[in-house]
């Protein structure tokens, strides 16, 4: 699958840097889909991923997909 998503980190994993902070500040809006391959390619990167300035709009989606996919549910 050729997401936005995977592509994304396609960039990511190309960065010299082992740790990295993705910063959310003015996104107002992310897809279950988008959230749900964000978290699929994160955890197969072997960088060290964190999220900053994650909007109260983006927060719940993120939130969610996250618990899923920690109890294995995507």
């Amino acid at each position: 699958m050729n997401s936005v998503a995977s592509t994304f980190f396609e960039e990511i994993n190309n960065l010299p840097e082992d740790e990295i902070k993705i910063s959310f500040e003015n996104i107002i809006f992310i897809s279950r889909s988008f959230a749900q391959e964000y978290f699929i390619q994160k955890n197969k990167t072997e960088k060290i991923i964190t999220e900053i300035n994650i909007p109260e709009e983006v927060s719940p989606i993120l939130e969610i997909v996250e618990r899923s996919f920690k109890i294995g549910g995507i």
